[in-house]
């Protein structure tokens, strides 16, 4: 007959078989994923609320460090800016007067003509009325207003004979004494000018003057 020692020690393997998987079922059933607390959330609690709010942050817009700005955008170029106030100022520093008979040559010389066509045609129209039955009073009287306005016409071409040489002698003058980068020859276009106002009775002078009023708007702003 065998002991009755022998079945104990398996009676106790068997029962700490059972207790160990009582204790691995119990550890899996209280360890949770960590996962599942973060995914889920009471909207109810307001510091679940709070801490939604303040984890979730807005994108921030950032610019490039390349980016190129638009060309509406930019500023107009410096140095046209800088070449405008340039001639303005060189303009304001120029105090002369003088160009103005500089500039009646032109407008002389563009009435002479002018004036000339009128009177050819108002002249053929008198003397149409005549013809008609006027009895010559309308080529009379509009004789004499023409004597009286060519009169007045020729007066002030002598006084632009003396004038236009001397205004555009000083006014170059003036212009080469101040600061400015346009440096005329005083001398030589008082000398232009005297020469076609007498010789050729303002023909050449009309280019002398044109010329010159040109340089003095392109370096000075005027005329």
């Amino acid at each position: 007959m065998a002991p009755p020692t022998d079945d104990k020690p398996a009676v106790t393997d068997e029962n700490a078989d059972h207790t160990d998987s009582q204790s691995a079922d119990h550890s899996e059933s209280v360890i949770e994923p960590s996962s599942t607390r973060s995914d889920v959330t009471d909207p109810s609690d307001p510091q679940e609320s709070t801490r939604t709010d303040t984890d979730v942050t807005a994108p921030v817009e950032t610019q490039p460090e390349d980016a190129i700005e638009p060309s509406s955008a930019r500023r107009p170029p410096v140095i046209e800016e800088t070449t405008e106030t340039g001639m303005d100022e060189a303009g304001s520093g120029v105090d002369s007067n003088w160009w103005y008979w500089v500039a009646a040559v032109p407008l002389y010389v563009i009435g002479g003509i002018i004036g000339s066509i009128l009177v050819g045609v108002l002249f053929l129209f008198t003397i149409t009325i005549d013809i008609v039955g006027a009895g010559g009073i309308a080529t009379g009287l509009f004789t004499v207003i023409v004597v009286l306005v060519a009169a007045a016409f020729g007066l002030f071409g002598i006084a632009l004979l003396f004038l236009f040489p001397i205004g555009i002698y000083l006014d170059a003058k003036e212009i080469t004494d101040a600061d400015v980068d346009w440096d005329p020859d005083a001398v030589l276009y008082g000398l232009m000018a005297a020469g076609s106002a007498f010789l050729t009775a303002f023909t050449l002078s009309l280019v002398v003057a044109l010329y010159y009023l040109y340089r003095r708007h392109q370096y000075l702003g005027e005329p």
